[in-house]
């Protein structure tokens, strides 16, 4: 995930892998070490040069991409804020990926109805379909 750009992502599961004992113990400790520490890292740097980015982002592809940083940190309503901009934008490359993380942001907010509403508009891409259906499943329960 940090070499998908998603350092928070990273760090969060490799946190969690280490709270679990999973990671952090055996032959392969020190390679989940440099891995954690890499992830740590990296977010450092991205958030020195985040508020750059979003100040620099106008076409629709680059507030996806802060939209997904967002959607990363785990800060909900941010992400939602930032796909809201690029989908008024428009001319976005991925709009099936576009809807699908939008209403994964929707859901976490509470916004269940309104994430179902955009999930239904996801059918174009089949993976972005496949993973819409099981968000759908998602947005049912409680």
């Amino acid at each position: 995930m940090t070499k998908a750009g998603l350092p928070a992502d990273a760090k969060r599961v490799l946190d969690q892998g280490f709270q679990k004992g999973i990671l952090g113990k055996g032959n392969s400790a020190s390679a989940h070490v440099h891995l954690r520490q890499q992830a740590a890292n990296k977010m450092a740097e991205d958030e020195k040069l985040f508020a750059q980015t979003e100040r620099a982002a106008k076409d629709g592809n680059a507030l996806v991409g802060l939209g997904d940083v967002w959607l990363s940190k785990q800060a909900w309503t941010q992400a939602h804020s930032m796909y809201a901009k690029a989908r008024a934008v428009g001319n976005v490359r991925r709009e099936a990926e576009l809807s699908l993380h939008q209403a994964m942001a929707l859901f976490k907010m509470g916004e269940a109805a309104q994430s179902r509403d955009l999930l239904a508009k996801v059918l174009d891409d089949k993976t972005a379909l496949a993973v819409a259906n099981l968000w759908r499943i998602r947005t049912l329960t409680p």
